[in-house]
C-alpha cells in the first residue's frame, strides 16, 4: 500500500516508462509530473538532510539533488506495497554514506558527534510526517500545483496538500479547514485527476 502522502496515480505517472521525444505532449506532461515531484518532496528531503543529518545548508541541498535524481531514476523499482517516504528516506541515508565512504573521513557535526555516529544511529523508517511538515510552505506548494495545471479552489487544494503531501489524517485536516471528511478524499481525487490529465 502507498503511504498516504503520495497518490498512487501520481506515482504510476512517474513509474511509466518515460517517453521519448517523439510524443512531444507526452514528454512535456512527464517533465511537468517531475517538475511537481521535485517541489513537492525536495523541501522534505531537505528537511531531513538539515534537521536529521545535520547538514549544512549547502551540503543540504546537494543531497536533496542527488536523491531527487535517483529516485526519478529509479522510481520504477518502487515497490507499492512499501512506503513512499521510507523509500527516499532509504535513499537519502544511501546517498550519505557513499558520500562517506566516497570522501573517506568523518567530520564533526553539531554537538560533536562524528557524521558516521549519527548516520549509523538514524532509524530505518521515514521520520514522522507531523515534524516534517513545518519545513514545507503550503503557499507554494498551491502556487505549483496551480502550474502544474490544477485548477481546483484553494480550499480543495490546501486539503489536497494537507491530507497527500504533509500525510495528514484526514479527520484532522477536515477539522482544521473546516470540510467534511468526504470533501477531503473529494479533493485527493480532483487533483490527483487533474495531474494525470496532463
Amino acid at each position: 500500500m502507498l503511504s498516504e502522502s503520495t497518490t498512487s496515480s501520481f506515482i504510476d505517472r512517474l513509474r511509466a516508462e518515460k517517453p521519448n521525444g517523439e510524443d512531444e505532449l507526452a514528454y512535456l506532461a512527464y517533465q511537468a509530473n517531475c517538475g511537481l515531484f521535485c517541489d513537492m518532496y525536495g523541501p522534505l528531503i531537505r528537511s531531513w538532510a538539515v534537521t536529521r543529518l545535520h547538514l549544512q545548508d549547502s551540503d543540504a541541498d546537494d543531497f536533496v539533488q542527488e536523491v531527487l535524481v535517483v529516485a526519478l531514476d529509479k522510481i520504477h523499482q518502487f515497490q507499492v506495497r512499501d512506503s513512499f517516504r521510507g523509500w527516499l528516506w532509504t535513499i537519502l541515508k544511501n546517498q550519505v554514506r557513499m558520500w562517506r565512504r566516497k570522501h573517506q573521513h568523518d567530520p564533526v557535526v553539531r554537538g560533536g558527534s562524528t557524521f558516521h555516529e549519527i548516520i549509523e544511529s538514524l532509524p530505518d523508517h521515514a521520520p514522522r510526517a507531523e515534524t516534517d511538515r513545518v519545513e514545507l510552505d503550503e503557499g507554494e506548494l498551491v502556487e505549483r500545483l496551480r502550474q502544474h495545471g490544477c485548477n481546483q479552489t484553494e480550499p480543495t487544494l490546501r486539503a489536497f496538500i494537507h491530507y497527500c503531501i504533509f500525510g495528514r489524517d484526514p479527520g484532522d485536516v477536515a477539522e482544521d479547514l473546516g470540510m467534511s471528511i468526504s470533501s477531503v478524499y473529494q479533493a485527493k481525487k480532483r487533483v490527483g485527476d487533474s495531474l494525470s490529465a496532463r
